[in-house]
């Protein structure tokens, strides 16, 4: 292959020399498909790709608002990019850079304009038979330019696009770009990247469709995963991440009442369980309450009132009920008694407030806390846990019998 420095300036005449703006009818019928055959053509044997890019970049000028042509050119672009770096040791050059950003912009033009610039082309005549193009082949060329441009972000070369000052607008390839890159931070090095999936989830949040509103589900994730795989273990920073995590899946769920495949009901448990297990209160509103409010519509299965109930469990939980100190039989099963008539209190509670099962599922998810050790109180010391059987008995008493 030659220099790139040679293939960068005959594009830059093929620019210069290109033909005037085709019509509409001729980018469709005629230079579409050339430009897929240039697409065909380059992934063979003894080719000029000199040739086959100043071909491409012609198409270009010539049809610079049709969606296919810019993606098919986008491709090429981004076919260079990959040569270049591969052929550097894996490093990517500046040449190469200039590349991938021309692809960026390209694969853009996709998004702009009427839905007629994203229609797909089925059966369009090439060079090699007839071909479909179809939104996934636009997608997965963005998906990968995306990928590559993080990948420089990551090493210290950031695109502006990256680095956005304030919101980006929920629309065009913005969610998906953020997706990518999402689903691409699994290291502390990746946060580079947050900013901009920060700044899309923030352009997303008032949708009113929960799908569009996805960008928030994947920046949660993120900041979950970040925080369960120890790649952030500062306090100060796991906390603000937890908490940042919280309000994103908050505003995507919403008022939905499901989840959907980007944040399930599986992730949110994870996430509550990462509250509890960092000690961490998301919420605006106070980190316990009192047991006054336990049971009342407003604060009956919250988060607070499990929290407030299992620090209370906390204290019933002496170092007599645990065996950690000398006592006899009778003594020790004393005072794991005053723990299981608590409970059996706070169960009736409950049912005289006429909230009987909501008491009953609440009540096991603050045991279960607590005898797991997600949640325990702020400057208590570590004790032994329960025995099996006792736990097992104290849910089978706070489990309602049909």
């Amino acid at each position: 292959m030659p220099v790139i420095t040679r293939l960068a300036a005959l594009a830059a005449a093929a620019f210069a020399l290109a033909a005037p703006v085709a019509a509409a009818e001729d980018c469709e019928a005629v230079i579409l498909p050339r430009a897929v055959g240039v697409i065909q053509a380059v992934t063979g044997p003894g080719v000029n790709l000199s040739e086959k890019m100043a071909e491409m970049d012609g198409y270009v000028t010539a049809c610079p608002d049709h969606g296919w042509v810019n993606v098919m050119a986008a491709e090429l672009d981004l076919m260079i990019f990959k040569t270049t770096r591969s052929n550097n040791g894996g490093s990517a050059t500046q040449e190469g850079v200039n590349f991938l950003a021309r692809a960026f912009l390209r694969s853009g033009v996709f998004q702009q304009g009427p839905d007629e610039n994203r229609k797909e082309r089925y059966l369009l005549p090439a060079s090699s038979g007839t071909v479909n193009l179809t939104y996934s082949v636009a997608s997965n060329n963005r998906k990968a330019i995306i990928e590559a441009l993080g990948d420089l972000a990551k090493s210290g070369t950031v695109h502006p696009y990256l680095k956005p000052a304030s919101p980006v607008a929920c629309s065009g390839w913005a969610p998906s770009d953020a997706q990518t890159l999402a689903y691409k931070v699994s290291a502390k090095a990746d946060m580079a990247l947050l900013p901009f999936v920060e700044a899309v989830a923030d352009g997303c949040r008032a949708e009113t469709n929960q799908g569009n509103r996805m960008p928030l589900a994947v920046l949660a994730e993120a900041y979950m995963d970040l925080v369960k795989t120890g790649q952030v273990t500062e306090p100060a920073e796991v906390k603000r991440l937890l908490i940042a995590a919280r309000r994103a899946a908050d505003d995507f769920i919403a008022t939905s009442s499901y989840h959907s495949f980007f944040f399930s009901e599986s992730d949110d448990r994870e996430l509550i369980a990462l509250l509890r297990k960092h000690g961490v209160h998301a919420g605006d509103g106070p980190e316990i309450i009192d047991r006054a409010l336990w049971f009342t519509p407003d604060y009956i299965g919250s988060e607070v009132a499990i929290r407030s109930i299992a620090y209370s469990l906390d204290e019933l939980w002496t170092p007599l009920a645990a065996g950690e100190t000398p006592g006899t039989a009778e003594e020790v099963a004393k005072a794991r008694n005053l723990l299981t008539s608590y409970l059996l209190q706070l169960n009736k509670q409950g049912s005289d407030a006429g909230l009987k099962t909501e008491t009953g599922v609440m009540l096991r998810e603050a045991l279960s806390a607590f005898h797991t050790g997600e949640i325990r109180k702020p400057g208590t010391p570590v004790r032994k846990p329960m025995p099996t059987w006792l736990y097992d008995t104290q849910m089978k008493l706070l489990t309602p019998q049909p």
